[in-house]
């Protein structure tokens, strides 16, 4: 069996399309993405008269652009394939069976393949965590596919919070966890990152945009975590992350670079958090 997908065809609605019907997965429907006050319908085959005709009864929405790309140029510009990360691999679920050295992903149209170097840097700098200590609690802000936490939980995490915005990576989250029989120790919300970053956790994990990871280490009181893998940023802005770390009490462990992307693995001084104690699952 080879990838399912091949070319998207994506189509941006005026307004947040928040309820689209089951059938339309009949029709190649794969999810939809909001972002500023815009839907963004993912299909895996032409269906503009589709959405044109369908949009009426749906409530006040318009077709505002139709866009059609290859599927690997979506995320990390490759097609998906099966890679290794130390011992492990993590692979597509059509080359692959899930195993305890085998992680299987489908990412869908949400971010996590673990091709985008970010990814990449993080999930080398989780097998360097875990290859010397044992954090029980993971916080996964940004979860996209569920990757990073799912990869926490194969190294001996108990438990993983994943959090993400957009309800089609909720929904792969979700699948991932059952793919892999690690949907009882995932805990999956729609939520906004800033509002669940005063989660207690032993590890967060944050692979998002530097305005964001900005945002976080100006929170109050973040993080609740005593390790920290933060990654989305490029050439020096790791310095302006790091020295805003550096005001969190959080210091350098390690730091990986990744193609253009850099990736930090930091600890936090005087840490208070326990190990194994469970976490408020409130924001």
């Amino acid at each position: 069996m080879g990838s399912p997908y091949k070319d998207l065809y994506i189509y941006e609605v005026r307004g947040i399309l928040d309820r689209v019907p089951e059938s339309w997965r009949e029709r190649g429907y794969l999810g939809c993405w909001y972002e500023g006050g815009y839907s963004f319908l993912f299909f895996s085959c032409p269906s503009k008269e589709f959405v044109l005709r369908e949009l009426p009864s749906l409530g006040d929405f318009s077709l505002r652009t139709e866009t059609s790309i290859p599927y690997e140029q979506w995320e990390a510009g490759v097609p998906l394939g099966a890679f290794r990360v130390g011992s492990f691999w993590i692979a597509p679920p059509w080359e692959m069976e899930p195993s305890p050295e085998v992680l299987v992903i489908d990412p869908g149209v949400s971010f996590g393949s673990g091709f985008h170097d970010s990814t990449r840097g993080c999930l080398h700098l989780l097998l360097e965590l875990f290859g010397e200590k044992r954090p029980e609690k993971v916080l996964d802000l940004g979860t996209g596919s569920g990757i990073l936490a799912l990869f926490a939980l194969k190294l001996g995490a108990k438990k993983a919070i994943c959090v993400d915005c957009q309800p089609i990576a909720v929904e792969a989250a979700l699948a991932n966890g059952r793919r892999n029989f690690m949907e009882e120790r995932m805990e999956v919300v729609l939520g906004d990152a800033i509002e669940w970053a005063s989660i207690e956790a032993d590890l967060l994990l944050a692979n998002l945009h530097l305005e964001l990871i900005v945002r976080l280490l100006e929170k109050p009181g973040f993080p609740r975590a005593r390790w920290c893998i933060l990654s989305g940023f490029v050439g020096g802005q790791w310095e302006l992350i790091l020295e805003k770390a550096k005001g969190r009490s959080l210091e350098l462990v390690s730091k990986r670079w990744e193609g253009d992307f850099c990736s930090l693995l930091l600890e936090r001084r005087n840490c208070s958090v326990t190990l194994g104690e469970d976490p408020e699952m409130t924001p």
